[in-house]
């Protein structure tokens, strides 16, 4: 069986189709484009032999014959690569992705950005009003992330109160400096919970690489070294983990 995907956007609701035919109209981001290939190898996990195809602006056709099964087993598929709580890639699935852009792109020029966040006061919520308010807050980060970054790169969250955010094409450091910075202040929240407002912040580390050099397990070490630095400085700021030092 051969199916066909214009956009990582219908991956992410592909138990909304009602049709015989699968219908999308839509203009892929550039972010989202380059992940296609990534998304294929996830695909071709589950099925086997997938193609995956782009629609252009203002098109509308049939995309994929369906099986009756076709779209339940799509809904099984997006369950099983998606977090049950935020609705962003998990974190098997975006390591996947995120390992095989690392190889496609080892050849080229250019630089990219692994950021792993996470929330500061997230224990508290749970622990003061519930797990049920803990997760409305994990979705409203989600939200946050997916919003603000959907045309740029890949968000996951990893676990707990722990996301991360992967930049495969950056025009500088310097820009990825600024990006988490202002993350970091978006995510400065005051989240109402049962009539009070609870202070939200997070803290971000950031690991950097050539595309020529650049491993997944070598990324989230130095991300995961700048958010610990990041903790230890008082939370709610970001640090970028660098051979010389750690940039704040």
């Amino acid at each position: 069986t051969e199916y066909y995907f214009c956009s990582l956007d219908y991956m992410r609701s592909p138990a909304s189709c009602t049709q015989e035919y699968v219908r999308y109209s839509s203009v892929c981001g550039q972010a989202e484009s380059d992940y296609l290939s990534a998304v294929q190898e996830v695909l071709n996990s589950a099925y086997g032999s997938v193609l995956v195809g782009l629609l252009g602006e203002g098109q509308a056709q049939s995309l994929l014959s369906t099986s009756p099964n076709t779209r339940e087993e799509l809904a099984l598929l997006e369950r099983a690569e998606k977090d049950g709580v935020t609705g962003l890639y998990n974190k098997a699935t975006i390591q996947t992705m995120i390992q095989r852009i690392l190889q496609e792109r080892r050849g080229s020029g250019g630089q990219c950005a692994l950021l792993v966040i996470d929330l500061d006061n997230f224990k508290q919520v749970n622990d003061r009003y519930g797990h049920l308010q803990g997760d409305k807050l994990l979705q409203e980060i989600g939200h946050i992330l997916h919003a603000s970054f959907q045309q740029k790169g890949l968000v996951g969250r990893i676990g707990g109160d722990e996301f991360v955010l992967f930049l495969g094409e950056i025009p500088s450091e310097q820009w990825v400096l600024e990006q988490t910075d202002a993350l970091c202040r978006m995510l400065n929240i005051a989240y109402e919970a049962a009539e009070d407002h609870v202070p939200v912040s997070a803290s971000i580390g950031v690991g950097l690489a050539p595309h020529s050099q650049a491993q997944y397990e070598e990324l989230f070490r130095q991300a995961d070294a700048g958010l610990y630095h990041a903790k230890q400085q008082g939370k709610a700021r970001y640090s970028c983990c660098r051979d010389e030092g750690f940039l704040e």
